[in-house]
C-alpha cells in the first residue's frame, strides 16, 4: 500500500513530494495494469458462458441434484430456451387459476412418469402415461428425455427448482373484451379500446425476457392478429382455442376420421365473432377432422344471456361468486350447468369452458355430482388446464443444462443481462 508522507515532510521538502508523486504515478500504472489485464481474460472466459445462458433469452436456474460427481463449486444450470410470458388480469381469479393449473399439472405429471418409471415401464408405456396426465401433445422422443434428463427420473424429486419459470404480468386495467367487441359490432363508437394495454403488456413481457406469449383470456383471442403483428419477429404467441379443439381430438383419438361436435359455453363477444369456429376449421384443416362448434343460441331452449348473467351479473363469477358454499356460487354452477345440459342433449360430445372464469365455478367434478342417474355425462374441455399443459411442455423440451463455476455464473449472468438491456446500444468498457 503506498503511505501518503507526513503533511510537515511535504511542505518543508519539495524534493520528497516529489518522490512521492512519483512512487504514486509508478505504481497506480502498474495497479491499472494489472486490473485491465485480470478484466480482459475474465471477459473473454465470460464470453461463451454468457451467450450459453442467455442465448435467444433463455432463462438459466441452478439445478441442486447434479448428475455424477463434479468438481466443488461447480453448479449445473438449467438453461429453458422458450420462457413464455402471461397476459393476466383478465381477469384476475383466472390468471390465478392459470397459475395453479402450472404447477399442480406439471407436479402431477413428474409423480406420474417417475410412478411408471419405477414401476419399470418402457418409454413407449410412459408416453402413455403423459397423455393421460397431461392434455399436452406429447411425442416418444420428448417423453424419453423428458424420464432421463437431467436425471434419471426414478433418482430425482420434485422441487422448486425443477418448476418451469413463467413471466406474468397481471394487468387488470385492460378494457373488458367483450364489452369492446359488441359495441363493435354494432357499430357504435367506444373509447374501451382493449388492444393498446393488451399490446403494451405482451411488449413489456418480451422486455422482460419472454421469447412465448399467451393470454388467459378466450374473448381477447380475436385479438390475436394484432398483437401478432406488434410483437417482434420470432416470438410466439400461443392460441388456446386451438389447442383446446387439438385436445378434444385427442381426448376421442380412437374414433379418428369422424365429426366432432364441441358445445361451447363464452362470453357473447367469444359468440359473436365466431372465434372458436376459426380455430375449429384450422384444426379441421391440419387434421381432415370436422370439428362443428355451436353454443346455447344455435340449440332448441338455449339461452346465451344466461351464461352471461353467470360470468357479468352483479352476482356473477367476476364479483367473486364462486364458492359452492354460498347460494350465489350455487346460483351460477346452476346457471352455466343447465346450458352445457342443453347443449350434450344437443349432440355435442364436449362442452367447453369457453370462458376462463368459467372453470372456477363449472369443474368436472361439479358436473359428475350433479348429472343424475340415466342422463348422459357432461365432458369438460377446460381451456385454462389445456394451455397451462402445453406451456408446461414447451418449456420443458426446450431445456438444456451446462456447468459452471460459482464466481462465473454470478458474473456471467449479471453481465448478459446487462448487455441485453442495452443491446441495441453500443456497450463501452470504462478505461481505467
Amino acid at each position: 500500500m503506498i503511505r501518503r508522507p507526513p503533511r510537515s515532510t511535504l511542505s518543508s521538502s519539495s524534493a520528497a513530494s516529489d518522490v512521492y508523486k512519483r512512487q504514486v504515478s509508478t505504481q497506480s500504472t502498474g495497479y491499472q495494469r494489472r486490473v485491465r489485464g485480470s478484466v480482459r481474460s475474465s471477459m473473454r472466459g465470460l464470453a461463451l458462458t454468457t451467450l450459453l445462458l442467455l442465448a435467444h433469452n433463455s432463462l438459466a436456474l441452478p439445478l441442486l441434484d447434479n448428475p455424477g460427481p463434479r468438481d466443488p463449486g461447480v453448479y449445473s444450470e438449467l438453461v429453458y430456451h422458450q420462457l413464455c410470458g402471461v397476459i393476466g388480469g383478465v381477469g384476475p381469479a383466472a390468471t390465478v387459476d392459470f397459475f395453479n393449473s402450472v404447477v399442480t399439472g406439471q407436479t402431477a405429471l413428474f409423480n406420474a412418469l417417475q410412478r411408471a418409471a419405477l414401476q419399470g415401464a418402457n418409454y413407449s408405456e410412459q408416453l402413455q402415461v403423459a397423455l393421460n396426465t397431461s392434455s399436452a401433445n406429447w411425442s416418444f422422443s420428448e417423453v424419453r428425455r423428458l424420464s432421463t434428463f437431467p436425471n434419471d427420473i426414478r433418482r430425482m424429486h420434485m422441487d422448486d427448482q425443477h418448476h418451469v419459470p413463467l413471466v406474468v404480468y397481471d394487468d387488470p386495467q385492460i378494457p373488458d373484451r367483450t364489452e369492446w367487441i359488441l359495441y363493435h359490432h354494432n357499430a357504435t363508437p367506444s373509447p374501451l379500446d382493449p388492444r393498446p394495454l393488451l399490446i403494451r403488456t405482451a411488449n413489456r413481457l418480451v422486455s422482460a425476457g419472454a421469447n412465448c406469449v399467451c393470454v388467459i383470456c378466450n374473448t381477447a383471442h380475436f385479438f390475436l392478429p394484432t398483437l401478432k403483428a406488434a410483437l417482434p419477429s420470432g416470438t410466439r404467441l400461443l392460441n388456446m382455442l386451438e389447442l383446446t379443439v387439438q385436445a378434444g381430438l385427442r381426448v376421442r383419438r380412437n374414433q379418428t376420421g369422424t365429426l366432432l361436435n364441441l358445445g361451447l359455453l363464452a362470453t357473447a363477444g367469444t359468440v359473436e365473432t365466431g372465434i372458436y369456429q376459426q380455430a375449429a376449421q384450422s384444426v379441421t384443416n391440419q387434421s381432415g377432422v370436422e370439428v362443428r362448434v355451436f353454443s346455447p343460441v344455435n340449440v332448441s331452449g338455449g339461452n346465451q344471456s344466461s351464461v352471461m348473467e353467470a360470468i357479468y351479473g352483479v352476482k356473477g363469477i367476476k364479483a367473486g361468486y364462486v364458492s359452492m358454499s354460498t347460494p350465489q356460487g350455487r346460483q351460477n354452477f346452476q346457471l352455466l350447468y343447465a346450458q352445457a345440459r342443453l347443449l350434450v342433449d344437443g349432440g355435442a360430445e364436449f362442452v367447453v369452458a369457453g370462458c376462463t372464469e368459467i372453470p372456477l365455478v363449472l369443474t368436472q367434478e361439479a358436473v359428475d355430482a350433479a348429472t343424475r342417474s340415466g342422463q348422459k355425462r357432461v365432458v369438460l374441455l377446460n381451456p385454462t388446464r389445456i394451455l397451462a399443459d402445453e406451456v408446461v411442455r414447451l418449456e420443458l423440451v426446450n431445456l438444456s443444462l451446462i456447468h459452471i463455476s460459482e464466481p462465473t455464473r454470478l458474473l456471467s449472468i449479471s453481465y448478459a443481462v446487462f448487455c441485453l438491456k442495452k443491446k441495441k446500444k453500443k456497450c463501452y468498457r470504462k478505461k481505467m
